[in-house]
């Protein structure tokens, strides 16, 4: 079967397996409150032994709501507050929304007009609201306008007066009880409830992987609060008023000792980076490289060496360009050591063509190359960073969901959380056979592989993009050579090489492949494309770049 330039398959019939229908009907009345309650049984039972008495209270307390509390408790956290309308809670599976609130104020799970910001409450009301509680409805300037003036002929306690009488608040309580079940959850801070959501309405089909308690991501109570404290510092770097030089030096001395938690040790690092890339910006440069040399992920030694630099420091920037190119922690951070403040090097070459664009109008270049090949007589796959990334992930499906510790820490995950680390590949050499030292030809895994996962979801493979008819192409025309070649490339940072590779993936009437970058008249290749290009070429497997130039 073959595919057209638009990645649309011709009408001949579809050999691929067929993923099952999703049912995407209406959630049922317990839906919101169901994925609450399973996401604190599921942390009490993993983390019993860690959590306080005050949070197994919190989970006993919203555990033991009337349904009607339970639900209306469920939709509050998917909502963003931290101040909500009582009067924006209305759904038909909760009967008797006023009992349910006073339920929740009982057991200390919301506080009912709570003093907040005049500012904060005033902005969540609208501009009508406001008119009508102020009896302001000549008023015709914007909402900005008419909150300021309130502000300004309204007495801050008058202003909650009105508001409570006319239109009640609350926010939520316990809030860094919920914070620390979503950690314990989600493995992070950055995800919510609404992750449930694309897996219980079946949306995605998720592979099947061990959840124990010796891979849990949290082995202690002091790996948890650490955690937290971290993420509140975090947060505070992101607000509007910085914080002071003395408190990010300060920040530098707490984060100074290196973490066995992988999670920690990440985090811990990337907000060295962050501190020392502040400090840059302010002239403290001594300071920041201390932030730096305690950071164990990318790009902190690219910014020592920078510093050094900007130090005069020429001695120890060359000892750490040496460090980096024996033992680079990405091929990114390789290639900065090679080529910071040297005479430009040779090259790995790969050809580009040239072709004049007669019709400039052309929206998708590479659609449009697509049509071009395919009127010579060629076969043309618009695919990207797809057609590698389904390749490794399809031949190192196993690696993906083996069971290390602080990869897999819920049941609802599509990948592990270290997929794009360094380490992804040191944590499973012990567990996990490589397939490129395995006796089975890598075509014939990848071809047993889809068969067996197809329409699983998996962060590397895009069933609808990468189908039947892509793989039947590839182990057509790609040797094993070339495979294993291919893989070879991503294998040592598969973080920086799932992105740049060649738009098209082409293949002539003798089965000869190639992959070809397309740029219009106003591109050029970037540096992540070029990384690609270099190594596809400098590893002769083929590759080049298609250069439309407009009509003069």
């Amino acid at each position: 079967m073959e595919m057209t330039s638009t990645g649309k398959r011709s009408s001949a019939v579809d050999s691929s397996p067929k993923v099952p229908r999703i049912n995407e009907g209406i959630p049922s009345a317990d839906y919101y409150a169901n994925n609450v309650c399973q996401l604190l049984r599921f942390v009490v039972d993993r983390y019993s032994d860690l959590l306080n008495k005050e949070e197994l209270r919190f989970s006993t307390s919203v555990l033991d709501l009337s349904v009607d509390a339970q639900r209306l408790y469920a939709r509050i956290l998917s909502r963003r507050g931290p101040i909500f309308l009582v009067a924006q809670f209305v759904y038909r599976e909760v009967k008797h929304v006023a009992s349910a609130f006073d339920e929740l104020e009982r057991n200390q799970l919301i506080k009912r007009n709570a003093e907040v910001p005049t500012e904060l409450l005033l902005q969540k009301l609208t501009l009508r609201q406001l008119r009508e509680i102020f009896e302001l409805q000549e008023f015709k300037g914007s909402k900005l306008a008419l909150a300021s003036k309130i502000q300004d002929t309204h007495e801050e306690e008058n202003i909650f007066e009105r508001i409570r009488l006319g239109l009640p608040w609350f926010e939520l309580d316990q809030t860094d009880r919920i914070a620390t079940f979503s950690l314990l959850f989600f493995g992070d801070r950055y995800q919510d409830l609404s992750t449930f959501v694309v897996h219980d309405l079946g949306i995605l089909r998720l592979e099947q992987y061990t959840l124990d308690s010796k891979n849990r991501q949290f082995k202690s109570r002091q790996d948890i609060d650490c955690y937290l404290d971290w993420w509140a510092l975090s947060e505070r770097m992101t607000e509007e008023e910085p914080l002071e030089t003395e408190q990010l030096i300060e920040s530098i001395h707490r984060l100074k000792s290196s973490s066995t938690n992988r999670t920690l040790e990440r985090q811990r690092s990337k907000l060295l980076n962050r501190i020392g890339r502040e400090l840059e910006r302010r002239g403290e440069l001594l300071q920041s490289l201390l932030a730096y040399q305690h950071s164990s992920v990318h790009p902190a030694r690219e910014r020592q060496m920078r510093v050094f630099h900007r130090l005069d420091q020429i001695f120890e920037m060359e000892e750490l360009r040496t460090e980096i190119t024996e033992k680079p922690w990405t091929i990114e951070e390789k290639l900065f050591a090679t080529k910071f403040k040297r005479k430009s090097q040779l090259d790995v070459k790969y050809n580009t063509n040239e072709q004049v664009l007669i019709d400039s109008s052309k929206d998708n270049i590479e659609i449009f190359a697509c049509s071009e090949f395919e009127a010579r007589g060629w076969a043309a796959w618009h695919l990207e960073n797809q057609f590698p990334s389904a390749l490794f992930g399809l031949s190192y499906w196993d690696w993906v969901y083996a069971p290390v510790p602080e990869a897999f820490v819920n049941p609802f995950q599509i990948g592990p959380r270290d997929l794009y680390t360094p380490e992804f590949f040191a944590v499973r050499r012990d567990l996990c056979v490589d397939p490129l030292m395995d006796s089975m030809p890598l075509a014939q895994r990848l071809e047993q592989t889809f068969e067996q996962k197809f329409g699983i979801s998996n962060p590397l493979v895009n069933w609808k993009i990468f189908d039947k008819s892509v793989l039947e192409i590839v182990v057509r025309c790609m040797d094993e050579e070339s495979i294993r070649k291919l893989l070879q490339l991503i294998q040592p940072d598969l973080r920086q090489m799932r992105s740049g590779f060649p738009d098209l993936f082409v293949v002539k009437p003798d089965d000869t492949f190639e992959f070809i970058e397309v740029k219009g008249p106003t591109d050029q290749v970037r540096p992540n494309q070029h990384i690609w290009l270099q190594a596809l070429a400098s590893n002769e497997l083929p590759c080049s770049v298609l250069k439309y130039i407009a009509v003069a």
